[in-house]
């Protein structure tokens, strides 16, 4: 049993931190974009403070909400480190004691 709450555990951390991932990379992306349309309108001679200003508060929104998500990344990862370990151990005891039959 203890086994199965185990692995129920890693697979929700996995997908806890493949959200995470897809979200930093849309962050990211955005975050791109931004700045590249920043760039356009400058060279398009049509880049105006308040535009300038909109964008910035758009890019500094983004770079909170990266940092807080990178930050939440790390013990979520460590744990399902933990997990994993743990998972490892408890499966190569199991094989092991299947193979000997002395153990049975």
């Amino acid at each position: 049993m203890r086994l199965m709450t185990l692995k129920l555990d890693e697979a929700k951390l996995a997908m806890e931190l493949e959200s995470i991932e897809s979200r930093l990379k849309q962050l990211n992306e955005a975050s791109r974009l931004i700045v590249d349309r920043m760039k356009t309108l400058q060279d398009a001679g049509k880049l105006n403070p308040e535009s300038v200003a909109t964008m910035d508060a758009e890019v500094q929104r983004n770079q909170s909400e990266f940092s807080r998500l990178s930050s939440d990344r790390q013990p979520k990862f460590e744990k399902r480190n933990e997990i994993l370990k743990d998972l490892n151990v408890k499966v190569m005891n199991w094989s092991n004691y299947q193979r000997c039959p002395l153990m049975r």
